[in-house]
């Protein structure tokens, strides 16, 4: 499944992620490690939400950072606290996600592999995007994108 190279590639690290409860305060963090404000993206559409993250979530700000290098680092603050530890882990790593060319069929890799299927794939209500989150066997949680 995996191929390496550049994120623009299929099968390829599409960013990192880390949970928190209040994003403003990893924001001013990371920046010493050179990361500034990309995007910050509100989800008011919970059906979406509840979706992908198998109803662990109602909704959440997404607030993406970029290095210099352009790597991306996004910090997730759940709108409902309880789906810190639920889904992605209250101040841990959230997840990894890959960019690929088909995301159905990638899930269905990764569950013949022994991923967990956790929720998706969906399309993104409001970007061109093909959805799902798995779990790796050792229950690792793994985002699969695919640009539409």
């Amino acid at each position: 499944m995996s191929q390496h190279g550049t994120a623009s590639q299929p099968n390829t690290l599409r960013h990192h992620a880390v949970t928190g409860p209040s994003a403003s305060v990893l924001q001013d963090f990371y920046a010493y490690f050179g990361f500034i404000q990309l995007i910050v993206e509100e989800f008011p559409n919970p059906d979406y939400i509840k979706t992908l993250t198998g109803g662990a979530w109602s909704a959440a700000r997404i607030l993406k950072l970029r290095n210099e290098v352009g790597d991306v680092l996004e910090i997730i603050e759940p709108l409902d606290p309880s789906g810190l530890v639920t889904f992605g882990g209250a101040g841990n790593w959230s997840h990894l996600a890959f960019s690929v060319n088909d995301c159905d069929q990638a899930v269905k890799d990764v569950l013949a592999m022994g991923g967990q299927l956790v929720g998706g794939p969906v399309t993104n209500p409001e970007a061109p995007y093909k959805v799902a989150y798995v779990r790796d066997p050792h229950y690792n949680l793994l985002e699969i994108v695919q640009a539409l």
